[in-house]
């Protein structure tokens, strides 16, 4: 698997997200939360910035875009933003992500 793969089920996850959270936000309206969660994933989505050669390092034991571990964290991850966690740069979500990886692998 390539950085570039990574990057790319990055976004993917994050892109997945905001169309969920934006179908919550119309379910639940009076919770401004999802639709702010929702717009900040699709947001760092669209950066076109890269993996750091350090993130890389950390993601690429894990990286598997069919694994179950991979997957689960990648979902914990994106549920966490605009919620427990307010990234704003691709590399911020990236960092969100290791964390959530080292915290599964502890």
């Amino acid at each position: 698997m390539t950085k570039q793969q990574c990057e790319s089920s990055l976004r993917w996850s994050l892109n997945q997200t905001s169309v969920w959270r934006s179908g919550l936000a119309k379910r639940y309206f009076d919770d401004y939360r999802n639709q702010d969660a929702a717009d900040r994933c699709r947001h760092i989505a669209s950066i076109g910035a890269q993996l750091t050669d350090a993130q890389w390092r950390d993601l690429c034991p894990h990286f598997d875009p069919n694994g179950r571990t991979w997957l689960e964290a990648l979902t914990r991850a994106t549920r966490e933003v605009g919620f427990r966690t307010c990234p704003t740069t691709f590399n911020d979500f990236a960092d969100l992500l290791i964390g959530v990886l080292e915290r599964e692998m502890a």
